[in-house]
Protein backbone atom coordinates (compact mmCIF):
# COMPACT_ATOMS: atom_id res chain seq x y z
CA UNK A 1 0.00 0.00 0.00
CA UNK A 2 1.53 3.19 -0.79
CA UNK A 3 0.75 6.53 0.78
CA UNK A 4 1.76 9.81 0.62
CA UNK A 5 3.90 12.28 3.32
CA UNK A 6 3.29 15.74 3.12
CA UNK A 7 6.02 17.72 5.13
CA UNK A 8 5.40 21.37 5.66
CA UNK A 9 8.67 23.11 4.78
CA UNK A 10 8.57 26.79 6.00
CA UNK A 11 11.32 29.40 4.71
CA UNK A 12 12.27 32.24 7.17
CA UNK A 13 14.12 35.40 5.79
CA UNK A 14 16.92 36.59 7.87
CA UNK A 15 17.37 40.63 7.69
CA UNK A 16 21.45 41.16 7.48
CA UNK A 17 22.30 44.80 8.24
CA UNK A 18 22.78 46.20 4.99
CA UNK A 19 25.19 49.39 4.45
CA UNK A 20 22.81 52.05 3.46
CA UNK A 21 23.20 55.82 2.60
CA UNK A 22 21.92 57.41 5.34
CA UNK A 23 18.60 56.18 4.87
CA UNK A 24 16.26 54.11 6.19
CA UNK A 25 15.04 51.31 3.54
CA UNK A 26 11.49 49.73 4.47
CA UNK A 27 11.60 46.01 5.36
CA UNK A 28 9.10 43.45 5.18
CA UNK A 29 7.96 41.07 7.89
CA UNK A 30 9.23 37.46 7.74
CA UNK A 31 7.71 35.21 5.61
CA UNK A 32 7.31 33.55 9.27
CA UNK A 33 5.96 35.46 11.13
CA UNK A 34 2.77 35.48 13.42
CA UNK A 35 1.52 38.38 11.81
CA UNK A 36 1.33 36.69 8.26
CA UNK A 37 0.59 33.33 9.00
CA UNK A 38 -2.29 34.34 11.29
CA UNK A 39 -3.62 36.12 7.42
CA UNK A 40 -2.66 32.82 5.86
CA UNK A 41 -4.69 30.99 8.45
CA UNK A 42 -7.21 32.66 8.74
CA UNK A 43 -8.24 33.36 4.80
CA UNK A 44 -7.56 29.45 4.81
CA UNK A 45 -10.18 28.28 6.89
CA UNK A 46 -12.56 26.56 4.71
CA UNK A 47 -13.99 23.90 2.90
CA UNK A 48 -12.65 23.19 -0.67
CA UNK A 49 -14.80 20.58 -1.85
CA UNK A 50 -14.92 18.86 -5.41
CA UNK A 51 -15.71 16.12 -7.85
CA UNK A 52 -13.27 13.45 -8.69
CA UNK A 53 -13.32 10.05 -10.52
CA UNK A 54 -16.19 10.76 -12.06
CA UNK A 55 -17.33 7.77 -14.07
CA UNK A 56 -20.74 6.27 -15.63
CA UNK A 57 -21.89 2.88 -14.89
CA UNK A 58 -23.29 1.18 -18.16
CA UNK A 59 -26.11 -1.52 -16.85
CA UNK A 60 -25.79 -5.06 -18.10
CA UNK A 61 -29.67 -5.30 -19.03
CA UNK A 62 -31.54 -2.40 -20.55
CA UNK A 63 -33.95 -2.33 -17.87
CA UNK A 64 -30.96 -1.45 -15.42
CA UNK A 65 -30.76 1.88 -14.60
CA UNK A 66 -27.36 3.94 -15.53
CA UNK A 67 -25.32 5.18 -12.84
CA UNK A 68 -22.84 7.85 -12.66
CA UNK A 69 -20.71 7.13 -9.64
CA UNK A 70 -18.61 9.96 -8.58
CA UNK A 71 -15.96 10.73 -5.81
CA UNK A 72 -15.90 13.77 -3.46
CA UNK A 73 -12.71 15.03 -1.87
CA UNK A 74 -12.38 17.79 0.32
CA UNK A 75 -9.03 19.61 -0.13
CA UNK A 76 -9.46 22.40 2.48
CA UNK A 77 -9.59 22.36 6.33
CA UNK A 78 -12.64 22.50 7.67
CA UNK A 79 -15.11 19.85 7.09
CA UNK A 80 -18.23 20.26 4.95
CA UNK A 81 -21.56 19.19 3.87
CA UNK A 82 -22.61 18.62 0.38
CA UNK A 83 -25.70 19.42 -1.54
CA UNK A 84 -27.01 17.93 -4.48
CA UNK A 85 -30.04 18.24 -6.02
CA UNK A 86 -31.85 18.56 -9.64
CA UNK A 87 -30.17 15.74 -10.96
CA UNK A 88 -30.73 15.22 -14.39
CA UNK A 89 -30.11 13.32 -18.02
CA UNK A 90 -30.52 14.61 -21.43
CA UNK A 91 -30.14 12.28 -24.60
CA UNK A 92 -29.68 14.60 -27.03
CA UNK A 93 -30.34 13.67 -31.21
CA UNK A 94 -29.83 17.37 -32.49
CA UNK A 95 -25.77 18.18 -32.72
CA UNK A 96 -27.21 21.70 -32.13
CA UNK A 97 -28.77 21.56 -28.95
CA UNK A 98 -27.12 23.61 -26.47
CA UNK A 99 -29.14 25.06 -23.33
CA UNK A 100 -30.26 21.81 -21.60
CA UNK A 101 -33.09 22.26 -18.64
CA UNK A 102 -32.99 20.91 -14.49
CA UNK A 103 -35.44 18.90 -13.72
CA UNK A 104 -36.88 19.22 -10.63
CA UNK A 105 -35.35 16.64 -7.97
CA UNK A 106 -35.31 16.73 -4.23
CA UNK A 107 -31.92 17.71 -2.64
CA UNK A 108 -29.79 15.10 -1.06
CA UNK A 109 -27.09 15.93 1.59
CA UNK A 110 -23.46 14.10 2.64
CA UNK A 111 -21.13 15.74 5.24
CA UNK A 112 -17.72 15.27 4.16
CA UNK A 113 -14.74 15.34 6.77
CA UNK A 114 -11.47 17.25 5.84
CA UNK A 115 -9.58 13.88 6.11
CA UNK A 116 -6.38 14.37 3.33
CA UNK A 117 -6.47 12.49 0.22
CA UNK A 118 -9.87 10.96 1.61
CA UNK A 119 -12.86 10.34 -0.96
CA UNK A 120 -16.07 9.67 -0.56
CA UNK A 121 -17.85 7.81 -2.95
CA UNK A 122 -21.61 8.25 -4.10
CA UNK A 123 -23.81 7.28 -6.57
CA UNK A 124 -26.42 8.75 -8.69
CA UNK A 125 -29.35 6.41 -10.63
CA UNK A 126 -30.85 8.13 -13.53
CA UNK A 127 -34.26 6.47 -14.79
CA UNK A 128 -32.33 6.79 -18.50
CA UNK A 129 -32.94 2.84 -20.31
CA UNK A 130 -29.85 2.86 -22.33
CA UNK A 131 -30.71 0.57 -25.43
CA UNK A 132 -28.92 -1.14 -27.72
CA UNK A 133 -29.53 1.68 -30.38
CA UNK A 134 -28.92 4.40 -28.44
CA UNK A 135 -26.14 3.33 -27.40
CA UNK A 136 -24.70 2.39 -31.27
CA UNK A 137 -26.36 6.73 -31.61
CA UNK A 138 -23.67 7.29 -28.84
CA UNK A 139 -21.01 5.44 -29.89
CA UNK A 140 -21.37 6.90 -34.13
CA UNK A 141 -21.80 10.45 -32.81
CA UNK A 142 -25.08 10.64 -34.10
CA UNK A 143 -26.62 11.73 -30.31
CA UNK A 144 -25.03 12.96 -27.09
CA UNK A 145 -26.20 12.42 -23.58
CA UNK A 146 -25.32 14.50 -20.96
CA UNK A 147 -25.49 14.08 -16.96
CA UNK A 148 -26.08 17.17 -14.48
CA UNK A 149 -27.18 18.63 -11.44
CA UNK A 150 -27.22 21.67 -9.16
CA UNK A 151 -24.57 21.38 -6.23
CA UNK A 152 -23.35 23.31 -3.23
CA UNK A 153 -21.52 22.79 0.10
CA UNK A 154 -21.48 24.74 2.85
CA UNK A 155 -18.48 25.42 6.03
CA UNK A 156 -20.11 25.44 10.20
CA UNK A 157 -20.75 28.28 9.90
CA UNK A 158 -23.56 28.22 6.65
CA UNK A 159 -21.39 30.04 4.01
CA UNK A 160 -22.12 28.14 0.79
CA UNK A 161 -19.56 27.69 -2.01
CA UNK A 162 -21.01 26.55 -5.60
CA UNK A 163 -19.68 22.96 -6.56
CA UNK A 164 -21.04 21.73 -9.94
CA UNK A 165 -21.86 18.42 -11.69
CA UNK A 166 -21.72 18.31 -15.50
CA UNK A 167 -20.80 15.37 -17.62
CA UNK A 168 -21.10 14.31 -21.25
CA UNK A 169 -20.66 10.38 -22.73
CA UNK A 170 -17.78 9.74 -24.14
CA UNK A 171 -17.14 5.83 -24.97
CA UNK A 172 -13.18 6.78 -25.83
CA UNK A 173 -12.52 8.14 -22.50
CA UNK A 174 -11.99 5.51 -19.38
CA UNK A 175 -14.92 5.87 -17.06
CA UNK A 176 -16.99 7.15 -20.17
CA UNK A 177 -17.41 10.77 -18.77
CA UNK A 178 -15.98 13.82 -19.96
CA UNK A 179 -16.30 17.33 -19.28
CA UNK A 180 -18.88 19.11 -21.78
CA UNK A 181 -17.57 21.13 -24.66
CA UNK A 182 -17.74 24.89 -24.26
CA UNK A 183 -21.18 26.97 -25.08
CA UNK A 184 -22.64 24.13 -23.33
CA UNK A 185 -25.48 25.68 -20.76
CA UNK A 186 -27.14 23.98 -17.70
CA UNK A 187 -30.18 25.75 -16.17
Amino acid sequence: MASIVAIPISFAFWRWPIPTDGHERPTRGAAGSAEVQDDRVEQARRPRVLFVENRLILPTKESDPVRVAFGLMNTGNTDAVVRIWDRTYFFAVDPTDSTFAYQPAPPEEISISAIPNAIWRGELRFDFRLTKGKLVALNSGRARLFFYARAEYRDAVGTTYPLSLAEMYDATFPGNLIAPPKGIVFK
